[in-house]
């Protein structure tokens, strides 16, 4: 079945490799492109478009922010749920069930802004100098040193 003596010896012959050399440049140049094409066909996505600051709809609870902030200085840790029941009692035809996602993110904003402003209180006040400690008096680590 061996057609030549070459193939007999075992060594492939120079078109063999030839051939199995252009076989694997193509491979190559085949399997180099598989990325560019495969980016090429995928679908170009749109976009976002930014988001402006601006609301589109004005505020549900803009006439009664003066009670809701009553309601919270009163009371700061109430629920949102709790909130939506005394604004449906207080006015039935303005409020419903359907503004029980909006309050909550209302609340959060309202929640924050208090924050903000403790933390800027508390950063305006001068931070408080004990006055029963003496001037020689060194300060005391906590099971480090012991003043003795």
């Amino acid at each position: 079945m061996i057609a030549s003596g070459e193939q007999a010896s075992g060594e492939p012959s120079a078109q063999v490799e030839r051939d199995l050399a252009a076989e694997n440049r193509s491979l190559e140049v085949f399997l180099g492109g598989l990325q560019t094409l495969w980016h090429s066909s995928q679908p170009k996505r749109r976009k976002s478009k930014p988001r402006s600051g601006k609301r589109t709809r004005p505020d549900p609870f803009e006439p009664d922010v003066a009670l809701i902030e009553q309601w919270l200085q009163a009371e700061p840790l109430i629920r949102a749920k709790t909130l939506m029941e005394r604004l449906i009692a207080h006015n039935p035809e303005r409020y419903g069930e359907c503004h029980l996602r909006t309050l909550p993110r209302r609340l959060r904003g309202y929640r924050l802004q208090e924050i903000q402003k403790e933390m800027e209180q508390a950063l305006e006040a001068p931070y408080p100098v004990e006055a029963s400690k003496g001037q020689d008096e060194k300060p005391v680590l906590p099971g480090i040193n012991h003043n003795g």
